[in-house]
């Protein structure tokens, strides 16, 4: 039995040698222009150049060298589910099983990026790959252009409309008396008071430094909430070859009771 057991422990070594480990790596992609859906088609369609391992296609597309994406085992992404409608995500759809059209929610605004590799130093290398991919698509690009002209007009359109209250409030009839007129014994504004339209412009401050955050912050399409961290590392030496032992043991004990009975076993079925 102990020769089982080193048969074991010799297939288990073998299995997990370096070149047939590979580091799963994951991380948050926020999405600041066009859909989960879409950015999951792209993602998708890299994902197929690992499954048929047409690696010279999918060094092409993110612009890696050969022997860089031939170490790529695997580009997925999934859908942050929000159960309660909320905004938050609830779970992940790792199963890619829930229809859209069913009440489930999925988020549009991120996803979970999934890379495979068996070289986990070139995880950082390929985030910045797949990252760049995305912002050179050129549906990406156009969209992405015109929500900052739009978010450009809309400052703009704030900034005027702070100098033109802020210029109103400054005018002396804002603070002539005779911009007070009697009403039925009572005294009532002609104009809007002064300390209103500095509410309002507070307001409308506020809005727009908001836009500028998402000018200043957000200005890419994509952006990873932190870069890629290894979650889970397949066929690891000590697992593996724990795990081939213990099958070639039981194989090996079942061959050996075969063994030492033949004949019962024989004279049995000869019957």
């Amino acid at each position: 039995m102990i020769v089982f057991l080193l048969l074991g422990v010799v297939f288990g070594i073998f299995w997990s040698r370096p070149s047939n480990r590979a580091f799963v790596a994951e991380s948050e992609m926020k999405i600041n222009v066009g859909d989960a859906f879409y950015i999951n088609r792209l993602l998708s369609s890299l994902n197929s150049y690992c499954l048929n391992e047409d690696f010279r296609s999918l060094s092409r597309t993110l612009d890696l060298p050969i022997d860089q994406a031939v170490k790529i085992g695997a580009v997925k992404s999934y859908f942050y589910i929000d159960d309660l409608n909320d905004g938050s995500p609830d779970r992940i759809d790792y199963t890619e099983s829930l229809d859209a059209d069913t009440s489930y929610t999925k988020m549009q605004d991120r996803l979970l990026l999934q890379v495979v590799t068996i070289d986990s130093s070139l995880i950082s290398t390929i985030q910045d790959a797949l990252i760049k991919h995305i912002e050179n698509n050129e549906y990406i690009d156009n969209m992405n252009a015109i929500r900052m002209g739009q978010l450009e007009e809309r400052i703009l359109s704030f900034e005027n409309e702070i100098f033109l209250l802020d210029s109103l409030r400054r005018l002396e009839y804002f603070k002539d008396n005779k911009s007070r007129i009697a009403f039925d014994g009572t005294l009532m504004l002609a104009e809007k008071d002064k300390r209103l339209y500095h509410g309002d412009i507070l307001a409308l401050e506020k809005e727009k430094e908001t836009l500028e955050w998402i000018r200043d912050v957000k200005y890419k399409p994509v952006k990873m909430a932190s870069d890629l961290s290894v979650v889970k590392v397949t066929n690891k030496p000590f697992s593996t070859i724990v795990k081939f032992s213990l099958i070639v043991f039981i194989i090996g004990l079942f061959a050996t009771i075969l063994f030492v009975n033949r004949k019962s076993i024989v004279n049995y079925l000869s019957r």
